[in-house]
Formats: C-alpha cells, structure tokens, sequence
C-alpha cells in the first residue's frame, strides 16, 4: 500500500513541477501578484521602491525624460515602456527622481528588447539601487 501511494504522489508531482517550469515563474524575490505578463511585444519595468519620499520614474533616451510615472513610499508599480524609448535602438537608461530632493538614481544604459522586463529595487540609500532585466 506505501508503494502505490509513493508512486501516485511522485506520478502527480511530475506535471505540477513541469507546470511551474513552463509558465517561466515569477522572479526570485518578487511578489506574484505584482508580476503580471506585458502585453504581447511590449517591455516593461516594475519598480520596487523602498525609499523614504515619493518618487517619479523617467526612461532617459538620447538625453530626453519620458515620464513613466511615480511611485509611493514602500510599494511596487509597474509601467510599460512605451515604443517611442526602444524605437531606434534598444538602449535606453531609467531615472528616479525623489519628489522633493535634489538627488536621485540613472541606471546605466540597458540593452531591452520586446517583451522583456527590467525589474528595478530603489533603496533608501539610493547608491544600492540595483536592477536586472529578465
């Protein structure tokens, strides 16, 4: 009796594990519920703001400012970049822009193509800032 109930939890443990696989998971560290699939083609960035004032998320390309958006005290936001940041070439850089100071953070440039994601952690000391793209 251990034997069939050992083979019938490994029988459907196999899929639900090649399930996870699939769907490519969610990024270690990240919260599921702030991960949502981009549109088809479209790159976006989630922010992880843990800083102490309000901040303002900018794309910088060829020295212009887009603004994505902003982002409260201790939450998460995710934008979707629009076309005009990647049309041309796919390097563009982010700025964050504390609502109030007169410092801030501009990543260096990225390579980012349709369909990928930045994930950028803004920390109170903003010289920890780092980000990767998935």
């Amino acid at each position: 009796m251990r034997k069939q109930g050992f083979v019938l939890a490994a029988a459907l443990g196999v899929p639900v594990g090649l399930g996870g696989c699939a769907s490519g998971g969610t990024p270690r560290g990240m919260d599921a519920g702030a991960v949502q699939p981009a549109p088809a083609g479209k790159a976006s960035v989630i922010v992880h703001y843990n800083n102490w004032a309000d901040v303002d998320v900018y794309a910088v390309r060829d020295g212009l400012k887009l603004r994505l958006g902003s982002v409260p005290t201790a939450a998460s936001a995710r934008f979707v970049l629009p076309e005009a940041v990647l049309a041309g070439g796919p390097t563009f850089q982010l700025l964050i822009d504390p609502i109030g100071s007169r410092t801030g953070f501009l990543t260096p440039p990225r390579i980012v193509g349709p369909g990928q994601l930045v994930v950028l952690r803004v920390e109170n000391n903003l010289n920890l800032t780092s980000y990767s793209v998935f």
